[in-house]
C-alpha cells in the first residue's frame, strides 16, 4: 500500500520523489497534527464555527459575533501551547 502512495504522489510532484520516498514509511510523520496545541486549536475553531453558525441560524447576531470572536481565541491558544512546547517537535 506504501508504494501505491507513493506512486500516486510522484504523479503529482516527479521532481526527485524517487530519492525523498527511499527509506521512508509513511507512518513516520511524527507530531503530523497529533500534539495538545493542535487539537486545542482546531476543537476551538470548530466550536466558534459551530456558535457563529448557529447564530446565524437564529438571526441572533451577538451569537454570531460571539462565534466569530472565538476564532482567534483558538488560533492564539494553539500558538501559546505551541511555544509551550506542547506543539511539533521541530
Amino acid at each position: 500500500m506504501p508504494e501505491l502512495i507513493q506512486h500516486k504522489i510522484c504523479q503529482v510532484q516527479p521532481i526527485n520523489c524517487e530519492q525523498e520516498f527511499k527509506g521512508i514509511s509513511m507512518s513516520e510523520h511524527l507530531d503530523h497534527g497529533h500534539t495538545v496545541a493542535a487539537w486545542a486549536a482546531v476543537i476551538i475553531v470548530t466550536l466558534a464555527f459551530l456558535v457563529g453558525t448557529i447564530g446565524v441560524v437564529i438571526a441572533k447576531p451577538a451569537i454570531f459575533w460571539i462565534g466569530a470572536a472565538l476564532i482567534p481565541v483558538g488560533l492564539i491558544t494553539g500558538k501559546v501551547l505551541a511555544l509551550a512546547g506542547l506543539g511539533a517537535k521541530q
